[in-house]
């Protein structure tokens, strides 16, 4: 990565930021602090860390994050088919929420913190990461971006984030009741369990 920018480990004095940057991409109120917190403690073993937040530093900006839980962290919810990743849930790492903002994307800022985080959940013995990408993202760039970085389609869920969204916290496409899809995706950082 260019030394025009800072990579940093997600911690509470980039929260605001970190915040700022997620409501832009994602819809107002998209995290509070305290969900931020418990998905970076869930990203956390000893001294690593999962998570981080790439600022510019000319600009005093930052510009992406990827917040991404350690393996065995994450719970396995009803959206979720253990028996289709092909490794032991427990050496599974989970990739939360990627933010670029705007005039940025398209640089390789989220493939860059995408393959910092793999490379720490590595090191916590994670062997395949999973994640929920958003199928209504502008051009399908979400789906096409997990692709790019190696991601396997295991299936698509419906109205995966209708639980999630609220009048509160409304989504970006659909407002307070969201219809949008989730395309479960496996990235293998190995071999396959037999």
């Amino acid at each position: 990565m260019d030394t025009a920018f800072k990579l940093c480990k997600l911690t509470e004095e980039h929260f605001e930021p970190a915040l700022e940057l997620c409501y832009k991409v994602h819809g107002d109120n998209f995290y509070t602090h305290e969900e931020l917190q418990e998905e970076v403690d869930q990203g956390t073993i000893g001294e690593l860390s999962c998570s981080y937040v790439l600022y510019d530093i000319p600009k005093k900006k930052l510009v992406g994050l990827r917040i991404t839980s350690a393996p065995g962290q994450w719970e396995i919810g009803k959206t979720c088919s253990p028996d289709d990743w092909g490794v032991d849930p427990t050496k599974i790492c989970y990739f939360h929420t990627a933010a670029v903002d705007s005039e940025y994307r398209g640089s390789g800022i989220g493939s860059f913190l995408l393959q910092t985080s793999i490379d720490v959940a590595k090191k916590m013995g994670a062997r395949a990461g999973l994640a929920h990408i958003w199928m209504q993202s502008p051009n399908n760039s979400a789906f096409k971006y997990f692709t790019r970085n190696g991601g396997k389609l295991i299936t698509v869920w419906s109205e995966k984030f209708i639980d999630f969204h609220s009048a509160e916290r409304p989504c970006p496409r659909c407002g307070s009741t969201c219809h949008c899809d989730a395309a479960e995706m496996i990235i293998h950082f190995g071999e396959l369990d037999k």
